[in-house]
């Protein structure tokens, strides 16, 4: 069994979360940034420069709701001082864009985006959520062969058979059933496969193995006989719903079959002004992490490759694998909060990628939005009272996606031989009781 890494870098334990029921409510967006209310430090002053992102219905936008996120500071990736907008008069606008708030705010109030779209700009209207796998996935082997040499004699009457070998073929490679494969192992009479990537046996963990399989048994008895073949046709029985996390699995009811977020398209010719809520990591979060419902990431923490596949990716592992332990291709999963704005032949007129980025302390916080964006230091490690501001405790109260990477000892080491350290590339984050 492989032994699970206990996260603590920050004099922190990484916070173990899981599903709840959806909360998904809509309103009407304002037409006035006025209604952001202005943030306080903690001394009780304003912070002076900052948004919510909302501005006139006249405008394609993405913001954050004055109540929940009185504290979040939303801007375009490319300027502290520029929403994340399009107006009617824009021709294709494809946005990054970032939303600033602390740590603490998020844990405990979550997130509220306000979206609007202007009637007449847009024909359809597409939104995407944030989700990742939390749980190692992958395809199990599609065939699998397993020879069994015996011997049968007969004695008194009575019948004795004897194992000489089993010998499995998977994925191409021949060994004795006993060995160890990539993907697979199988019980003592080579009857059973298991895969790798199904956990269902662990506690609070899922079978993430996917795909169809195909095992044919042949017995060759020594004693002459002519030998016997069983072929059986399964599933490896995984469902993708049941390995994942993020927002997509917390507040978002358009899936697939297989509990896949998907993307939902409303027509929007006549406007849209809603608001999509992402409920707050207290409420279902053992400890403290904000990684379900803060996307964002440096990509120069997150630089690998697949297994096999030379193709390189700066999105987390767990966002984009690239592919399984064997090579099979994995798909990536969605690393921003999408909304997309479509004319009546289904192309994209402006888009808006959203990323929720926390931060750590106050000081660092403030710093940043006095100096309109050019201090930026969102991580902080150290202790309160040491190397930040308070009593007691660790500066980094919450876990964010790229505290995750920081805690393992080779970052997202995909070299040969490396296979069994697959599993920790993942966060494998628990459920509230």
């Amino acid at each position: 069994m492989t032994k699970r890494i206990q996260m603590k870098p920050f004099a922190l334990t990484i916070a173990l979360f899981g599903s709840i029921l959806l909360l998904y409510s809509g309103c009407t967006g304002s037409s006035s940034s006025s209604s952001f209310g202005t943030p306080q430090l903690n001394n009780g002053t304003t912070i002076a420069g900052v948004s919510n992102g909302i501005v006139s219905n006249d405008y394609f936008y993405i913001g954050v709701s004055s109540t929940v996120n009185p504290t979040a500071h939303v801007h375009d990736l490319n300027n502290f001082n520029t929403t994340c907008s399009a107006a009617p008069t824009n021709s294709h606008k494809d946005i990054t864009c970032y939303i600033e708030i602390p740590e603490g705010d998020l844990f405990v109030n979550g997130l509220s985006l306000v979206y609007n779209v202007p009637p007449q700009m847009c024909k359809h209207f597409r939104r995407s959520t944030y989700w990742f796998y939390n749980q190692e996935v992958g395809y199990g082997p599609k065939t699998i062969s397993v020879n069994v040499n015996q011997t049968t004699t007969t004695a008194n009457g009575a019948s004795t058979t004897v194992v000489n070998s089993r010998t499995c073929t998977v994925d191409g490679v021949a060994a004795p059933c006993s060995n160890p494969f990539k993907e697979v192992s199988f019980d003592k009479t080579a009857s059973v496969p298991t895969c790798v990537y199904d956990k269902s046996k662990w506690k609070n963990r899922a079978n993430c193995c996917f795909g169809d399989y195909t095992m044919t048994t042949t017995v060759t008895d020594t004693s002459g006989a002519a030998p016997t073949t069983a072929v059986l046709e399964s599933n490896w029985g995984g469902q993708i719903g049941s390995c994942i996390e993020g927002a997509g699995k917390t507040d978002w009811s358009f899936t697939s079959s297989e509990g896949k977020p998907m993307s939902v398209v409303e027509f929007a010719y006549n406007g849209i002004s809603n608001t999509y809520t992402v409920t707050s990591p207290l409420q279902y979060i053992l400890d403290s992490t904000t990684m379900g419902v803060a996307n964002y990431y440096n990509t120069s923490l997150h630089t690998h490759t697949g297994f096999v596949s030379n193709t390189p990716s700066n999105l987390p592992y767990f966002i984009e694998p690239i592919d399984d332990r064997n090579g099979t291709p994995v798909p990536s999963s969605q690393d921003s909060y999408e909304f997309e704005c479509l004319d009546d032949n289904f192309e994209v007129i402006h888009r808006i990628r959203t990323y929720v980025r926390e931060w750590d302390t106050y000081q660092d916080y403030a710093s940043y939005i006095s100096s309109a964006g050019n201090t930026v230091v969102p991580d902080h490690s150290g202790s309160e009272g040491t190397t930040c501001d308070g009593i007691s405790g660790p500066c980094n109260d919450f876990y964010d996606i790229d505290d995750f990477v920081r805690t393992l000892p080779s970052g997202y080491d995909t070299g040969a031989g490396k296979e069994a350290s697959r599993i920790d590339y993942f966060p494998w984050l628990l459920p509230k009781k």
